[in-house]
């Protein structure tokens, strides 16, 4: 009797799944399977599934490890008979389940019954139980279609029920595999909580997908990945880096990919995670860099891991950074087991800092030494060949890109090769003159955001700005950040409107949230904002955006009306709980737009793996007159920190006089921080640094050097290595300005030796880049482009634009001595190039003056003077008077070849004086005397002569020996000069 129930069990299973929905009675299926003929084919189908169900519950009751399921499965002639009673018709079980759903519910709620459980109390073993039974369910209908395929049995059902069995089993199969995630996603709550996604058939179901054009636009998802639609990235030997890393992690090596950002690192993460999930069988536990909290919870993962089926793979973006560091407890409590593999990607900066400081020797010796590092390689032409192919596969469009011409414009760009790639692809061929691809989809974007907009309402660009406030900070878009700006159910339902508007131009659907650009795309975004409306009406906009954000922490009833609009206010609950660290995180999180790093959190030093964003550092204002009001709940460090980042912005951009004004101000009020007096001298220290910096930039360098110097002896009194390179470095600027180019040698070698010793890679980039430019003064042209070459590698590896723009006008200083101007105006070039590029202007208006030397000397004066008079205008726009000093002098060379010397009188008299004013009288001489040597040139004896008496007149002034006597002699030679 208990035998013929069990059969008649897995009777009812299969009825039910696969007429569900269709119309078809499953009464009538149930006596199909039940004829005799099909007896053997169902009874093999119920030993399946009784035996899957036992070795499933006997799995649930290990992992939950309270014994409670132990011997459960052994009593399923009593689940059997429990199942039948009021429903017996004979000898035979009528049908019992309405669908697969139905049969998977009553079947745990039977053994629960049978075995004194209460459910309601204990939903977690419901779901263990639910769990179990669908998988045996599962298993049961893989045996019933391999026993059915081609017989009697698949004729005789079509013809009777005029349903396709194949069709209806591979359907169930889908819904069973559903019910299956729905039922996991419970056990795995806390595994999302702390940002992972497991992947499964339901995910990939559930995702939307856009349009391959706008992927290879903004980048690719999980889904989108899996779908074909990028291109897969293969080394030269046609082996494909995915499937490289898939048989490494496979064989038990786990692994970290490293590479300057917009590398491709995530993208070639995803494709691994896709190809594990397909090639493996197994599980795949994803988590992205943005997920809306730190992973501190290890044990819900543990647990999940444990559970899961299969060789399981576990992917952790950004894993060099405190908030993922969880991740190596994780890995350490894995070490051995050969079914588990960690894959992990980091900036390549950001990977060879030390976590010790977060996680403790042991597991920074764990993280060294048990996760091998797998470093991108760039993308060659033939790469480039493929991914146009690709592009133009998935995409049906035509490129209008060449593989060698893409493949140079990518190494000479190096804006992140990935991204860059795709988006030229996806935008179309980029012309030589005027805007580049990514600006003018920028300007697009604003122009119609503005169309938005009318006098009295600017929330159309004020939710835009918003979205790019986020994007370039790196926080998840989500729904409850963006209905901020809200202040009534008006506005909350019109931001909605917004949202749907900006989709697929601001905005991308996600998983989680929502996408939007690359963080360039931002960075051009502001731009745009300030070119368009002034920096004073920017800021005003700017800073509404940035205080709305910031009431979300503040503000209760902003909360309150945010938590009544959104269904899963993700952040409104995370200041609910954490008021003080949502507030410091969002802060310093805003402010780091301009320059992170938050290992150091007064340092000049950046990271190197992000970019400062120059563009914004008008927005914030100042210590004195910003309209940026940080939340109430920000600690007092937190907000002196908010003071230097804005200082490190007007650094970055040319400004030095704010720059030097925020540092002081600073400074001022280091004393009133309730720190240790230890962490106090630390943090004064990188003032002092900074504000030498900003001093020395002013061309005051005997202040500079002191305050470099006082920064230096409370670097060494606290034992901040880093700190004292960084300052060694900015000694030997000063007296490398002071032409004493062998003191300038020795402390940049200090300085080089400890960032190696650190293995630093951004510092020693600089280091060895103003060694270069020490060996240029001596002369030493080939030892000067070794260095900068050095220098150029080192930035390049870490991805850090802002010193390869640097390095590359260095380049081209040296090419220019050698008189290799075609190779000088390429390098010049270039680093105006990607400059303009990242917002770098001070170093558009030095490459860009550079260009003129270069028209200067092969005499094409006309071309000469309109790049001088360009970068002037750029100069004296950011208070670059040291710069705009040297400019002036080129005009007025220019000026003199022309024969024009009015113009060169009246260039050569403002040049002198703004050197004069910001006290740099030796590099006034210097200037002096190189232009009278070229009116003498020009037959101009007399004003050669009269600005020798001015030099005379400048030596006194100054008290500057031995110069007076060099000007009456040159004065007294051209004199007798026929």
């Amino acid at each position: 009797m208990v035998e013929d129930q069990l059969v008649d069990v897995g009777v009812n299973l299969v009825a039910a799944g696969v007429t569900a929905g269709s119309g078809v009675g499953a009464s009538k299926a149930c006596d199909l399977l039940r004829q005799r003929r099909f007896s053997e084919d169902i009874d093999g189908v119920a030993t399946v599934f009784h035996e899957a169900l036992r070795d499933a519950i006997a799995e649930e009751d290990a992992r939950r490890d309270g014994g409670e399921l132990a011997g459960v499965a052994d009593q399923y002639g009593a689940i059997a008979t429990e199942l039948a009673v009021g429903d017996r018709t004979g000898e035979q079980i009528d049908v019992l389940f309405e669908n697969e759903s139905d049969a998977v519910e009553r079947i745990a709620e039977t053994i629960a019954s049978v075995n004194g459980f209460g459910l309601e109390r204990t939903p977690e073993l419901r779901t263990a139980l639910e769990r179990a039974v669908t998988r045996a369910y599962r298993e049961a209908i893989v045996e019933f279609e391999q026993r059915i395929a081609g017989t009697e049995l698949q004729d005789v059902f079509e013809a009777e029920t005029g349903l396709v069995l194949t069709d209806r089993m591979n359907q169930l199969q889908d819904e069973l595999s559903a019910l299956h995630d729905d039922v996991e996603s419970l056990l795995e709550r806390g595994v999302a909580d702390e940002g992972f996604r497991r992947l499964t058939p339901t995910y990939f179901a559930r995702t939307p997908l856009r349009t391959p054009a706008t992927c290879w636009r903004i980048g690719f998802s999980l889904a989108e990945i899996r779908a074909g639609y990028y291109f897969d990235r293969r080394h030269e030997s046609a082996r494909s880096i995915a499937d490289e890393l898939v048989d490494q992690l496979d064989a038990g090596r786990n692994q970290v990919v490293v590479g300057p950002p917009g590398a491709g690192k995530s993208t070639l993460c995803k494709a691994v995670a896709c190809e594990w999930y397909e090639s493996t069988a197994g599980t795949v536990f994803y988590r992205r860099s943005n997920a809306p909290k730190p992973f501190d919870r290890v044990g819900a993962v543990e647990d999940a891991i444990r559970r899961a089926d299969g060789p399981t793979l576990v992917v952790v973006e950004d894993a060099a950074r405190r908030e993922t560091s969880a991740v190596y407890h994780l890995i350490e409590r894995f070490q051995g087991d050969d079914d588990v593999a960690f894959l992990l990607d980091a900036r390549q900066s950001e990977w060879q800092e030390s976590l010790g400081s977060v996680i403790g020797t042991r597991l920074e010796a764990l993280r060294t030494e048990s996760v091998e590092t797998y470093r991108l390689p760039s993308i060659t032409e033939s790469e480039c060949e493929r991914a146009i192919e690709t592009f133009e596969r998935t995409t049906g469009r035509r490129s209008h890109h060449d593989a060698e011409s893409l493949a140079a414009d990518l190494e000479s760009a190096n804006v992140g090769e990935m991204y860059l790639l795709a988006y030229r692809l996806a935008s179309g061929l980029e012309q030589a003159d005027g805007p580049t691809v990514l600006e003018t989809a920028v300007e697009e974007a604003y122009a119609r955001l503005e169309q938005r907009c009318s006098p009295d309402d600017h929330l159309p660009l004020r939710l835009g700005i918003l979205i790019n406030v986020l994007n370039a900070a790196g926080i998840e878009i989500q729904p409850d950040l963006l209905q901020a700006l809200g202040e009534s159910n008006d506005e909350h339902g019109r931001i909605d409107d917004l949202l749907r508007s900006f989709e697929g131009e601001l905005l991308f659907d996600g998983a989680d949230g929502y996408r939007s650009h690359h963080p360039l795309w931002s960075s051009l975004f502001f731009r745009q904002l300030i070119d368009e409306i002034g920096s004073v009406r920017a800021a005003d906009h700017f800073s509404t955006v940035v205080n709305g954000l910031f009431s979300l922490v503040d503000d209760d009833e902003t909360r309150a009306r945010i938590d009544r609009w959104v269904e899963e206010p993700t952040y409104v609950r995370r200041a609910e709980r954490e008021p003080t660290e949502t507030a410091d995180w969002l802060a310093l999180t805003v402010f780091n737009m301009g320059d992170a790093d938050p290992r150091y959190a007064f340092s000049r030093a950046s990271s190197g793996g992000r970019q400062p964003i120059f563009h914004v550092a008008p927005l914030f204002g100042t210590a004195d007159d910003s309209w940026i009001e940080l939340p109430d709940s920000c600690s007092p460090e937190v907000r002196l920190r908010c003071v230097n980042l804005r200082g490190v912005m007007y650094l970055d951009t040319g400004e030095f006089e704010r720059a030097e004004a925020e540092f002081e101000h600073l400074h001022q009020r280091i004393g009133f921080l309730d720190v240790s007096e230890e962490r106090r001298t630390e943090i004064e220290a990188w003032t002092l640094n900074n504000r030498g910096d900003a001093v020395r930039r002013q061309g005051e360098l005997d202040r500079a050097e002191a305050l470099h110097e006082r920064s230096l002896r409370r670097f060494r009194e606290v034992g901040e290595p880093i700190g004292e390179a960084w300052t060694l470095n900015n000694i030997a600027n000063v007296n490398r300005l002071h032409e004493d180019l062998d003191t300038a040698e020795r402390y940049h070698a200090d300085a080089l030796e400890i960032f190696e010793s650190l293995d630093a890679t951004q510092g020693r980039g600089w280091v060895l880049n103003n060694l270069g430019l020490v060996s240029r003064l001596r002369g030493e042209l080939d030892e000067a482009e070794q260095r900068h070459l050095e220098a150029l590698d080192a930035f390049r590896r870490i991805g850090h634009q802002l010193g390869e723009t640097r390095v590359r006008n260095a380049l081209g200083l040296v090419a220019r001595e050698r008189e290799r101007y075609e190779e000088a105006l390429s390098y010049f070039r270039q680093s105006r190039r990607l400059a303009r590029e990242i917002g770098d202007t001070q170093c558009v208006a030095w490459a860009t003056n550079n260009v003129g030397t270069v028209h200067e000397r092969r005499g094409e004066l006309s071309v000469a003077r309109e790049r001088y008079l360009e970068s002037l205008e750029i100069k004296r726009e950011l208070g670059d008077r040291k710069g705009a000093a040297n400019t002036l002098s080129n005009i007025a060379s220019v000026a003199v070849k022309r024969g024009d010397p009015e113009t060169a009188d009246e260039r050569l008299e403002a040049s002198i004086e703004t050197l004069l004013e910001i006290r740099m009288p030796t590099l006034a001489l210097e200037t002096l005397e190189e232009l009278v040597e070229r009116y003498a040139d020009r037959g101009y004896a007399a004003r050669a002569a009269s600005w020798c008496d001015r030099g005379v007149e400048i030596t006194a002034e100054h008290d500057i020996d031995g110069q007076a006597t060099v000007f009456r002699e040159r004065r007294d030679a051209l004199a007798r000069e026929p």
